[in-house]
């Protein structure tokens, strides 16, 4: 890149978001420099990933400036901000055409740095994308330090996809835009070469304070004053110096104070930015009105405003965008102490002038220019009907109100008429003059609050969707519109959790729970025993969210597993408990070795198994008995030999035995009784005898020989 007069010659762009890899290395040479230790925990961190520059998009949305953009809002913003998001989108973002040039709208996020939560929060942020398709997101986690990553990222961003983007509005998520003022001014202005416009700071000190999150060593930075900037809070620029800074960030080092690095950019560039006394980057302190918002007469000439919550935002946009009345003044003021009064020089008086009945303690002098007036207090009003919400969602089957009031609340109404823009017609709700009137199509289903002026209506269908118009006509003649939108969604009837046919949850084998929705759902999200469902090396969601599969079941997955199905209008939860089946493992059989004979013995087979196993027993491979414990009464030899335990289990279909050899002890052969007298004689006689034949047959045979 050169520079010439601040001007870049040369800037070859990419044609598309070319970073497809997240993983940057530390910078390990710096722990050897001799200041590096000294420095806290975050400056030292910072610096070892300092040269990490840009990273791979995660949401992406190069066709936001596909078509003739004027001006493009950019929002930095966090993942768990999204009711500041959603307020931004109701009110100074939206997306439209406003005399012929088009707005368009983009939020700047990185990834979230809580642990537990980050896919959670992940899949949300991808939901929300995926309904307002407005939001930019890059793999880096979104710290204070990392803000000027997004600077970088997205002037890179613009200068691939919108090189024909005349403005953009960049700032935080928390500010008030008069979008507009905005317009106005950028159509007055002429110069879109250099142009950046905001709250400017020329004598902003870095901090030597090493408690200060804003604290910068000297080794980083050592002049005395950053050079000029614009808060970043919010300030306008043209498109064609973004594509210039992208050039010139390049050239530098990335600082952790992401509106001091613009100023650095714009030093390169020797572009000087312009003070805008519409901008106020600190806010303005100003009383508050008697519902607790700052005055909008003092915001609707402004440009930008820091720092509004979303609700806040809301209240102050609708104000500012109503038919408001406002005084017109130029108050120089001094004061003169003696008589406790006020010089007051007042323009266009007729608006609020004293001795009107409607005005409070106001000043009772004459309307001369300059006049002197007692110390009193004027206020400025709008006579309105108040919507806390333009868009509001209901359920078929169910009822809904639509929310109005009056403001000042003591407004007498002479009329009220409620009616629907069904599409080919306006159709009648219900009305109230005299007495309160429902219209055909509603006869029983609405009802009207005549002291604020709220419908209610019941039984809704998905025809009920539309734009619904309210016209309070005073008893001082003054006409009072307002409009509400409603859209009726089909409810989420029911939720179910349950494996996949077929599959049983057994330890070391594939199995996907599924989140059955009865009616439209929009997403679905996976709690385990009431924390969020993380994905792990073994448990995978599929893209939409309707399965959790385990790949393959770990014992340590059983728990209480929660899947909740929304839709814009309702939510419904369903719980499975998963119990995964495992074993039989480690069978044992408990008991003696050895018993004596007569005696009794138990034995117990047990294996660790979910559900439990069945056990048969077998001695000397004969089957004895089916049951966990063996019992034997009387031991004897029979008992005596090897007993294997088998145990099963049904649903995982495994087996295990064990083996244990028992000996019975005591065991001897049993002898006869004595034998009596005449047993004896019996023995001896027929002892005698046998012996005499045995002689005869000897001699009878000897003699026959001879």
């Amino acid at each position: 890149m050169q520079y010439e007069n601040g001007s870049l010659i040369d800037n070859s762009l990419v044609q598309g978001w070319d970073v497809t890899n997240a993983n940057c290395s530390a910078n390990s040479s710096m722990v050897s420099m001799p200041w590096f230790a000294g420095l806290g925990e975050r400056i030292r961190r910072f610096l070892l990933y300092r040269h990490c520059r840009y990273f791979p998009m995660i949401l992406n949305h190069p066709e936001k400036c596909g078509e003739d953009i004027y001006l493009l809002m950019v929002v930095k913003s966090v993942i768990t901000q999204y009711k500041r998001r959603e307020a931004i989108r109701k009110t100074w973002g939206q997306e439209k055409e406003i005399r012929g040039k088009k707005i368009r709208l983009l939020f700047l996020l990185g990834t979230d740095s809580k642990g537990e939560e980050q896919a959670h929060h992940q899949k949300l942020l991808e939901y929300e994308d995926r309904v307002f398709g407005d939001i930019l997101q890059w793999d880096f986690e979104d710290s204070f330090y990392n803000l000027t990553l997004k600077e970088v990222g997205f002037l890179k961003w613009f200068s691939i996809y919108c090189q024909r983007v005349p403005y953009i509005f960049k700032g935080d998520d928390d500010v008030f835009v008069n979008t507009i003022n905005v317009l106005e001014f950028l159509e007055s202005n002429k110069n879109t070469t250099d142009l950046i416009t905001g709250d400017v700071l020329t004598t902003s000190a870095p901090s030597r304070d090493r408690n200060s999150k804003y604290f910068i060593p000297g080794v980083m930075f050592s002049e005395t004053f950053y050079p000029p900037y614009v808060g970043g809070g919010g300030f306008l620029m043209g498109g064609p110096l973004a594509m210039r800074m992208y050039g010139a960030s390049n050239e530098l080092e990335i600082f952790p104070i992401d509106d001091a690095f613009i100023g650095m950019c714009l030093r390169v560039l020797q572009v000087s930015p312009k003070e805008h006394s519409g901008i106020k980057t600190l806010g303005i302190k100003v009383k508050s009105r008697g519902n607790g918002v700052k005055d909008p007469c003092l915001y609707r000439n402004l440009l930008l405003v820091h720092k509004l919550a979303p609700d806040e935002l809301i209240q102050m946009w609708e104000q500012v965008n109503s038919n408001l009345t406002c005084t017109q003044t130029n108050l120089v003021i001094s004061l003169i102490i003696p008589k406790k009064e006020l010089k007051v020089q007042v323009l266009n008086s007729h608006v609020l002038k004293p001795g009107d009945p409607e005005d409070l303690d106001t000043p009772t002098a004459s309307t001369s220019t300059p006049a002197l007036l007692k110390l009193g207090r004027w206020r400025c009003y709008a006579q309105k009907v108040l919507i806390p919400k333009k868009q509001v969602t209901g359920v078929v089957g169910g009822s809904v109100v639509l929310k109005v009031s009056v403001e000042p609340p003591e407004t007498q109404k002479a009329a009220i008429s409620w009616t629907f823009d069904s599409g080919s017609g306006l159709q009648d709700v219900i009305g109230f003059a005299d007495e309160i009137n429902e219209g055909d199509e509603y006869q029983g289903r609405v009802s009207l609050n005549i002291s604020t002026g709220s419908l209610e209506l019941r039984q809704l269908t998905l025809n009920d969707s539309g734009s619904y118009d309210i016209t309070i006509v005073t008893k001082k003649g003054m006409t009072l519109p307002a409009q509400i939108e409603l859209k009726v969604y089909e409810a989420i009837i029911d939720v179910s959790v349950k494996p996949t046919t077929g599959m049983q949850p057994i330890v070391n084998e594939n199995l996907t729970l599924v989140c059955n929705v009865k009616g439209p759902v929009d997403f679905r999200q996976w709690k385990k025993d009431s924390s969020a469902l993380i994905p792990t090396v073994n448990v995978t969601f599929s893209r939409d969210n309707s399965t959790v599969s385990f790949f393959p079941l770990q014992l340590s997955d059983q728990g209480i597993y929660q899947c909740t199905a929304f839709n814009i209008a309702s939510n419904r939860t369903a719980a499975y408990k998963l119990l995964p089946s495992y074993g039989p493992e480690r069978a044992v059989i408990t008991g003696p070795d050895a018993v004596n004979a007569t005696s009794s013995l138990k034995l117990i087979c047990f294996a660790f198994s979910v559900p439990e196993c069945t056990y048969t027993w077998h001695l000397n491979g004969l089957e004895v008995y089916r049951g966990s414990e063996y019992i034997i009464s009387r031991a004897s030899s029979a008992h005596e030999g090897n007993y294997t335990c088998v145990a099963h289990n049904g649903v995982t279909l495994k087996s295990a035995s064990v083996v244990k050899q028992l000996i019975v002890t005591g065991v001897h052969v049993e002898k006869s009784d004595s034998l009596n007298n005449g047993q004896i004689a019996g023995i001896v006689i027929a002892s005698v005898i046998g012996a005499g034949l045995i002689i005869a047959a000897l001699c009878f045979f000897l003699k026959k020989k001879g």
